[in-house]
Order: C-alpha cells, then sequence, then structure tokens
C-alpha cells in the first residue's frame, strides 16, 4: 500500500494536488478575477491565460516524472508571510493586493513541496497568470501618455492643423480626448501574451526570447498609434462624421493587431531558424537534488495543506452577517450653541453601498449652517464597504470634486484630527466645503487604503464596526465661514460622536 502511494505521489501528482488546493482554497482570488474577465473589455482574455498556462503545465509532464522531488521546507516562512498578506487583502476587500499574491501563493508551494529545481520550471507557468491580472493598469498612464506624443508627431509629420493640451487633440472640426481606453494597453498584454508562449514553445536561447517579447510589444504600441491617428485624420477629413468617430473603432482595432501580426509571425520564424542553427541554446542540466525522503514531501505538503485550511477557515469564520435587523444611528442634539434641526437642503448627501444605518440631519449656530452625516458598517464585502469605487463624498447627482487634500484639526490642547478636507462644486457657481473621515472599531482615518488594511487586520482579532463621519457647509470660493463653521461644529461635537 505504501509503494502504490509512493509511486503515485510522483513530482507531476504534486504539481497538480498543488494546483488543484490552489484553486479550492483560494477561491474568494479566483472568483473575483473570473468576475473581472467577464466585465472588463481589456482582460476579457483572462480564461485564454489560464488555459494556456494549464497547457505549459501539462508540457512538463513527461520531464517531471523523471525528477525526483528535493522538499524546501524553508519556503514556508514566504508562503506563511504572502498567505497573511493574501488573507488580510481578502478580508479587507483589496482586490488588487489578494490577487497579485495569488501566483506567488502557488509558487512558493511548489518551491516547498518539489524543491528548487522543479519550481523553477514552473516560473514561466505560474508567471504567466499575471497577464491576466489587472497589475498593468498601474502603468496604463504610461502608454496613455505614449500614445498622445506618437499622434502628436503623425499630426505633425502630414502637416494637419491641432492643439494638443493634455489627452485632449483639437482640430478645426472637432476635439478628440485620448483617454484611458485609448493607450492601447489591451494590444500590450496580448502582444506579450503571445510572444512568451511562442518563445516558450520554440525558442531555447534567452536573447532571442527576450528580443522577441520586445519586438512584440513594439508591434502592439505602433498598432495602437496608427488606430488612434486614423481615427483622429478620418475626423478631420470627414468633419468629424465617419464612421469610426460617430460609431466604433473598437473592433478596426483588432484588425489592425491582426495585420501587425503578420510580420511578426515571419520574424518569430525566423529567430526559431536561427535558434537552431546555433550553439547559443541553454545548456541541458541535470537534477543533482539532496537527500530527499518520502516524510520530508509529506511535511511540506503537508504544511502546505495546514496553512491552506487555516486562511479558508478564517474566511469562512469571517463571513460578514448582512441580515443586521434594525439599526438606528442617534445623532447628536443640542450642544454649545449648535441646535439640531431638520434639513433644509437635499440636493447633496453622501453616497455609501449596504451600510448597516445611515443618517444625515442640520445643525445650527446663529448664521452658521453645517450638515452631518454618519453610517454604520457591521460588516463588510466585496461591493458593500466602507470604502469602495461607487461609495461618492459629492453623492449621486449635481456636485462633482474640485480640490481634495489632507487637513489636521487644532482641537483642545495637543490633540489634532486628521481629516480629509473636499471642495465640491455644482454648475461652476455653487460650491461646498466637506470634511470627512473613516472609524475602524474607535480608529479614526482618513487614507482609503489604509482604512481597508486596519479593518482587515482588526477583523482577524473580532468584528470591528466601521463608519464615516462626514460633516459639510455651503460657501463662496474662499469657504472661510465655512471652515470657521465645519471646525467649530467639530470641536463642540467630536467628544460625543459614536
Amino acid at each position: 500500500m505504501v509503494s502504490r502511494v509512493a509511486q503515485f505521489l510522483t513530482p507531476w501528482t504534486l504539481t497538480a494536488l498543488i494546483m488543484l488546493l490552489a484553486v479550492v482554497s483560494l477561491w474568494p482570488t479566483w472568483a473575483s478575477l473570473n468576475g473581472f474577465w467577464l466585465d472588463s473589455t481589456r482582460y476579457s482574455h483572462g480564461h485564454l491565460i489560464v488555459a494556456i498556462s494549464a497547457y505549459l503545465l501539462y508540457r512538463l509532464k513527461g520531464t517531471f516524472d523523471k525528477e525526483v522531488p528535493s522538499p524546501n521546507l524553508l519556503a514556508l516562512g514566504p508562503l506563511s508571510l504572502f498567505l497573511f498578506i493574501w488573507l488580510v487583502a481578502v478580508l479587507a476587500s483589496i482586490q488588487a493586493i489578494h490577487q497579485i499574491m495569488l501566483p506567488l501563493v502557488i509558487w512558493s508551494m511548489c518551491l516547498a513541496v518539489l524543491g528548487w529545481y522543479l519550481a523553477k520550471k514552473l516560473i514561466l507557468v505560474v508567471a504567466y497568470l499575471y497577464l491576466a491580472i489587472p497589475v498593468w493598469e498601474s502603468g496604463n498612464f504610461v502608454l496613455q501618455w505614449l500614445t498622445v506624443k506618437a499622434v502628436e508627431i503623425a499630426l505633425w509629420v502630414f502637416g494637419i492643423p491641432a492643439y494638443i493640451h493634455g489627452n485632449f487633440v483639437s482640430l478645426p472640426a472637432g476635439s478628440f480626448e485620448i483617454a484611458g481606453g485609448c493607450s492601447g494597453l489591451h494590444y500590450f498584454i496580448i502582444g506579450i501574451a503571445i510572444s512568451v508562449l511562442y518563445s516558450a514553445l520554440f525558442l531555447r536561447s534567452i536573447r532571442r526570447r527576450v528580443a522577441l517579447v520586445g519586438i512584440a510589444i513594439g508591434f502592439a504600441l505602433l498598432t495602437n498609434w496608427v488606430r488612434v491617428f486614423i481615427v483622429v485624420y478620418a475626423g478631420h477629413v470627414s468633419d468629424m462624421q465617419h464612421y469610426l468617430v460617430t460609431q466604433n473603432h473598437y473592433y478596426f482595432g483588432w484588425v489592425l493587431f491582426l495585420v501587425a501580426m503578420l510580420p511578426f509571425i515571419s520574424i518569430a520564424h525566423r529567430f526559431e531558424r536561427f535558434d537552431e542553427g546555433d550553439n547559443e541554446a541553454e545548456p541541458v542540466k541535470t537534477n543533482t537534488p539532496g537527500a530527499t525522503s518520502r516524510f520530508g514531501i509529506a511535511a511540506a505538503f503537508g504544511s502546505c495543506v495546514v496553512l491552506l485550511v487555516a486562511v479558508t477557515g478564517t474566511i469562512y469564520a469571517k463571513m460578514p452577517n448582512l441580515e443586521q435587523g434594525n439599526i438606528v444611528i442617534e445623532l447628536p442634539g443640542e450642544r454649545g450653541g449648535w441646535v439640531s434641526v431638520q434639513p433644509s437642503e437635499t440636493d447633496w448627501q453622501p453616497h455609501f453601498v449596504g451600510p448597516a444605518a445611515e443618517a444625515f440631519s442640520e445643525y445650527r449656530n446663529g448664521d452658521a449652517t453645517v450638515s452631518l452625516y454618519m453610517n454604520l458598517y457591521r460588516g463588510q464585502t466585496q461591493g458593500r464597504e466602507l470604502v469602495g469605487y461607487e461609495n461618492k463624498i459629492e453623492g449621486v447627482g449635481i456636485w462633482s470634486v474640485m480640490e481634495s487634500r489632507a487637513r489636521s484639526l487644532q482641537l483642545s490642547g495637543q490633540n489634532m484630527l486628521q481629516v480629509r478636507e473636499v471642495k465640491l462644486t455644482s454648475d461652476g457657481n455653487k460650491h461646498r466645503l466637506v470634511y470627512y473621515w473613516y472609524e475602524v472599531d474607535g480608529e479614526r482615518l482618513i487614507g482609503g487604503l489604509h482604512t481597508k488594511l486596519v479593518y482587515g487586520l482588526k477583523l482577524l482579532l473580532g468584528r470591528p464596526d466601521a463608519g464615516a463621519t462626514v460633516v459639510a457647509a455651503r460657501c463662496d470660493r474662499n469657504c472661510d465661514s465655512a471652515h470657521k463653521a465645519i471646525e467649530d461644529w467639530i470641536r463642540t461635537y467630536l467628544p460625543v460622536l459614536g
């Protein structure tokens, strides 16, 4: 029986089990990625990337069956750290962080169970997943800037009169905005995906692999620049009436991309012939593992299982109860000359998704009037959280954000209150000053990411309440009177807010 188990637990079988564990145990990340792939145009290739990674893994089966695993128990240290970061990010609903952690967790498990020699062969398989993870958004502004500059040069070369200001291109016939969606990020990612896959399948030379990826990136960028320029040129010659301007140029870009891939494939084939004809290929190395044992493999694999069960169990234990019954926030009454009154204005109120309770009121003290909004979250989940994309301090309506900055408010003695100061405008002639802060288990915070992280860490120790406090007042352009009114109200009421 023992020998049969030993024969079954080959390096390939262990790798397959690790991947299965990663899918089952890290399900919050896979679920978030699946939703993102279905909703986002720029990452609609996500499912295909996973399938390609699975194929690249399958190609290693013959190699792995000939090798002997050499467990590296020291890798359990980094794995524990990555899993802790992943856990806090999941609890705090910080998708970007727990999605970035996913490949690191998977590869760390492979390193712990299989050892460096075999784990090294899995680097490409696991890293390929990053082409389906939205880590690339952080560099989108660079591609956008390059597109603007490329179009500016092309317009100059063709002698087309245009004025470039920021991301806007003004022509005699009209204006274009080269927005973030025009950066060519999707072509950029797909170009990398195609070139890396081709290199993995047909090239052995590291130098040629890198060169091929660079060429693919160049073709992808050039494709997007040509696409945007053609759309701008079409608008110029047709008085903004061309189909590419009035309707849609999305599929036009992919036609150009396919055309650009034809010379790229030709170059790739030439690289492949050169690769076969010289001796620059990577030398074949043999595995010389140190002493290994079934106990070492079992200890490493068992430790991975225990760690994954621990974090998965924690997530289940900390799942919020969103059915919380009737909860009422009692706002403070008269204090220090301020009197609570029924709101006389209804054109502004902060918009938060999914709080257990929220309250809105108005306070007056002579000629000064401030508005108070407070909410409470007894549990948070993705899409129903204190800090989220759908939450808007300006509300859903006529107001928009002009300025936002951190501000320190002097309280009694040496005490300070950190607040986020936001200036809102409506129709360009109405203004409102807003101070707000978040509170997590009694700790006041103003940074969105910081608030999420604190909530995730505190959630490990209990079920912390969280909420937002927003104080606002109408003002003129300099907002001096609004500053005084809001700060006086906060100094008066902060001791009794909760």
